[in-house]
């Protein structure tokens, strides 16, 4: 199955063993030992996309080509790109030794490094290079006034919705920068204590920087408790040089992602890729209920 799209970058490669990535869920992703030409070793991930259609597909495999490739140009710790194989809708990545981690030991540490490579990723320019970025403003401006046809009761959605359209716009005080889109500790690669990869650029966009840390908050927050999400919250803000008055509207924005999808992203925790059982989609609920209640008590 995946000889085609190896051999087409790797010409006379012998598949050696392939074992399937966890947590991917708009993506499958799987690793795979290579024998090269010349009986070289090579370690890849093939990460195909799942997209409505195949344009769609194509898109998004160029887009994620291009910009892994501007990530390790500026230093960003990202998987480098191999090649794209649009025909089968594939990309070939560098695999990275590393492992999730969500244990509490050490956490101080990890969510230090969180916030700190956060911020670096935030403090590059944006140029023409992204220009094929979606801006955040107008997805999230698409997420608020784009209603599903069921609203998610369990979480006051239609309550939350209604307030987000009596704020929006709201001003933007920060630079444009590239934002991650789905920053959360499932997303990082730990190697003996150190952040070593920043994984699945899938949701990228070009906008305020305090829409990337509303989202990694709140997952903080379901995984660690409220002090770690303050904890990564002051961190960013000691190594960082932005505005942050409007911290509370995408809050409120952030809150909108898991509308109707917690039975679906809680089962995850369990798996032996996170190994936290006692993250449920209770506690889920719990947390973003508070992490509502705190966004609305800070708005000015």
């Amino acid at each position: 199955m995946f000889s085609p799209i190896l051999e087409y970058g790797f010409p006379g490669c012998r598949i050696d063993r392939v074992s399937e990535l966890e947590g991917g869920v708009s993506a499958r992703a799987v690793v795979v030992d290579l024998v090269l030409a010349g009986s070289t070793f090579r370690r890849v991930v093939v990460r195909r996309p799942r997209r409505g259609t195949a344009e769609a597909t194509r898109g998004a495999l160029r887009a994620e080509f291009a910009l892994l490739g501007w990530c390790r140009r500026v230093g960003v710790p990202a998987p480098q790109p191999y090649f794209v194989d649009e025909r089968r809708g594939a990309i070939v990545l560098e695999y990275i030794e590393g492992e999730v981690e969500l244990s509490f030991s050490g956490l101080e540490s990890r969510i230090s490094q969180m916030a700190e490579q956060l911020a670096r990723l935030h403090q590059f320019p944006v140029g023409s290079e992204l220009s094929f970025l979606e801006s955040r403003s107008t997805s999230a401006e698409r997420d608020i006034h784009e209603s599903p046809l069921a609203l998610d009761a369990s979480l006051n959605e239609a309550e939350l919705r209604s307030r987000l359209r009596r704020l929006w716009p709201w001003p933007q005080h920060n630079p444009e920068v590239l934002l991650h889109g789905d920053y959360w500790p499932g997303n990082l690669l730990w190697r003996e204590g150190k952040l070593v990869a920043v994984l699945d650029w899938e949701e990228p966009a070009v906008g305020d920087p305090l829409a990337d840390l509303a989202i990694a908050r709140l997952d903080v927050l379901w995984a660690f408790g409220e002090a770690a999400m303050q904890r990564l919250t002051e961190c960013y803000r000691a190594v960082s040089r932005i505005e942050w008055s409007q911290l509370p509207h995408w809050d409120l924005w952030a809150a909108l992602r898991p509308m109707s999808r917690l039975a679906r992203w809680a089962p995850a925790y369990a798996t032996p890729h996170l190994s936290r059982p006692d993250v449920t989609e209770l506690s889920m609920r719990q947390g973003h209920r508070r992490f509502v209640e705190q966004a609305l008590a800070n708005l000015r």
